[in-house]
């Protein structure tokens, strides 16, 4: 496929951006977005109007997707409970929960299984250089 000049730099643009760039202005503003391995949101915009746009947790707390998981054993359900919750995107660091796992400090729910298990029932919506990745939560009839 041939990409014009500005397509390609925007495409670059894209394949290098933060995290910060690509939630803040390139997602809607109603969006609600789950952190899944990223303790640090403080670049984030976290306010809308109904509830937290940007929700996360840190290896001492528990949050929705551990109570989830282990209110459930199926995947399907974990999403439609995302979705039911309003969550439209999870932000998920594979390699920081990598180094939670090795220091002992990972929820049991988080485990890798758990996570290709919830990965597989989402849509990639972006893929960041440092291996992290933007997941579609889709709606309840698709």
């Amino acid at each position: 496929m041939d990409i014009a000049p500005g397509d390609q730099a925007r495409k670059e643009l894209l394949q290098s951006a933060s995290p910060g760039f690509i939630l803040n202005p390139l997602l809607p503003a109603d969006s609600r977005i789950l952190l899944v391995g990223e303790a640090a949101p403080y670049h984030l915009f976290m306010n809308r109007q109904v509830g937290d746009r940007i929700v996360y947790n840190t290896v001492w707390t528990r949050g929705i997707l551990e109570s989830t998981i282990q209110a459930d054993e199926d995947p399907a359900e974990w999403v439609r409970q995302l979705r039911n919750r309003d969550y439209t995107h999870i932000y998920l660091r594979p390699g920081m929960l990598q180094r939670w796992r090795a220091s002992g400090w990972l929820a049991e729910e988080l485990s890798e299984e758990h996570i290709s298990a919830l990965v597989r029932q989402l849509k990639p919506v972006h893929l960041f250089g440092d291996g992290g990745i933007l997941l579609a939560v889709p709606n309840p009839e698709g």
